[in-house]
């Protein structure tokens, strides 16, 4: 919109630029008019000066474009690359939470075995410590 309106602008400028050449041309032939041509070669030069401008400020729309082009065409390539560092990023994490829940799983696994040997040892010595005391009533009645 603003680079067609500049366009549009600079047209309008060249076309007045033309027609103040064309009034110089004919007032410079004109021996009673001696201030008008220099007053339109000033007004010609301003309109020169802005049109120059303007020539400025599409080339900056045209860069300024071009840079935005280049950014989007690089956008989905850089969205893909993101993509799949985020999946990387995710395998490594998911990986390591498995590792730690079958670490977690193994404690939980060994501390059961161990409280069954423990269990089973206490049994033991719960039997034995019967075995020494009926052992000893004997050793009682026999003295």
């Amino acid at each position: 919109m603003v680079y067609s309106l500049i366009l549009f602008k600079k047209s309008i400028l060249a076309e007045k630029i033309d027609f103040l050449n064309q009034k110089n041309r004919v007032l410079k032939k004109s021996i009673f008019c001696k201030k008008l041509p220099s007053l339109l070669t000033q007004a010609i030069k301003l309109y020169e000066e802005k049109i120059g401008a303007y020539q400025q400020e599409e080339h900056c729309l045209r860069e300024t474009g071009e840079h935005i082009i280049e950014l989007v065409e690089q956008l989905p390539r850089s969205i893909r690359e993101y993509k799949h560092a985020l999946r990387r990023e995710l395998d490594k994490v998911n990986k390591r939470l498995y590792r730690e829940e079958e670490n977690r799983l193994m404690r939980e696994k060994i501390i059961d075995e161990k409280k069954d040997t423990v269990n089973m040892l206490s049994s033991r010595v719960e039997d034995m410590f019967c075995q020494l005391q009926m052992c000893e009533r004997e050793r009682d009645t026999l003295c």
